[in-house]
């Protein structure tokens, strides 16, 4: 079982991924802005995945901030960033 932290602003998207996810067996962690992702990325949780929306509204970043390399996180992990358009 992997642990996905999930990072969406919209509720229902994040609310259906985290469902998915569950659904095939992992365990979520969720965030709905970018401050809370990178909090829980720089915590004492073990993340395996990072999904999160690349168009955060109000974030200058979007969802590519908490992603390894951007200088905020130094957390080695794969991503998957999307977009609902």
């Amino acid at each position: 079982m992997a642990v996905v932290l999930v990072a969406e602003d919209e509720d229902q998207v994040r609310v259906l991924a985290e469902g998915i996810i569950q659904e095939i067996g992992h365990q979520t962690l969720s965030a709905r802005a970018v401050k809370e992702a990178t909090t829980l990325l720089e915590g004492d949780q073990h993340v395996d995945l990072l999904f999160t929306d690349i168009n955060f509204i109000g974030e200058l970043r979007g969802g590519i901030e908490p992603c390894p390399g951007s200088g905020k996180v130094a957390a080695q992990f794969p991503g998957s960033l999307h977009d609902r358009r």
